[in-house]
């Protein structure tokens, strides 16, 4: 018999498998980097694929919801999400679109679900998804994932480029982001690497897990 690529994908992460229903079959990923670059048989991880309507929404509500969540790149795997930071389009003067568009940003205001990829420091292109209607300049910044600590390495190891900023996850940009059911314990506290609106609680986390970024005196605790 012939197993599912849902079951496929669980068995090649060394996932433990809870039941076969959509969203629930693997609940435990292992950080697989290395083993897909190598192996073009390592399939995508079953679940629900989340969709513009999940980004429609205020970006520090979507970051919140996308810990535990994973993101997978097609050819080079992923893992779950234990790090992300909300930029808001209102009275948050570190988001890109605080004085408006340009062509540099024009990428912040496009759809819900779309990327938003830039140049950081002039070495890591930094992934973001972006967040609210179209027109309005939302987004929330990938962090860290599990076997993924920071940016830099996030970006690097999904292989994020310029050419996939504006595109939309799934087919069109080979990134996915799926939700298998997990839900973790989420911290919030302020954002790291800014200068301005430093004092925000806009960063979100997942309490415990050791692919997480400095925290200091600031950590706010749970956000849920």
């Amino acid at each position: 018999m012939h197993a599912s690529p849902g079951q496929a994908a669980a068995g090649h992460l060394g996932a433990r498998v809870a039941d076969g229903r959509p969203g629930r079959s693997c609940y435990h990923l292992k950080p697989i980097m290395q083993e897909c670059l190598r192996d073009e048989s390592c399939l995508r991880p079953s679940g629900c694929l989340l969709g513009p309507e999940f980004f429609a929404r205020g970006a520090d509500e979507v970051a919140r919801d996308l810990i535990g969540k994973i993101i997978w790149r097609e050819g080079r795997g992923g893992g779950r999400l234990s790090e992300v930071e909300a930029y808001l389009p209102a009275n948050d003067p570190a988001c890109h679109a605080a004085k408006g568009l340009t062509r540099r940003n024009s990428a912040m205001f496009g759809p819900p679900g779309s990327i938003y990829v830039f140049l950081s420091y002039g070495i890591h292109y930094l992934l973001n998804l972006v967040c609210e209607r179209e027109g309005v300049g939302a987004a929330v910044l990938i962090r860290s994932f599990e076997g993924a600590r920071g940016p830099g390495v996030v970006g690097r190891l999904l292989g994020i480029t310029p050419e996939l900023n504006g595109s939309e996850l799934g087919e069109p940009s080979g990134l996915y982001l799926i939700d298998d059911g997990t839900r973790p314990p989420v911290g919030v506290t302020v954002r790291v690497g800014i200068s301005r609106g430093s004092e925000l609680p806009l960063r979100y986390y997942w309490l415990g897990s050791p692919y997480v970024s400095r925290l200091g005196r600031e950590e706010r605790g749970p956000a849920r």
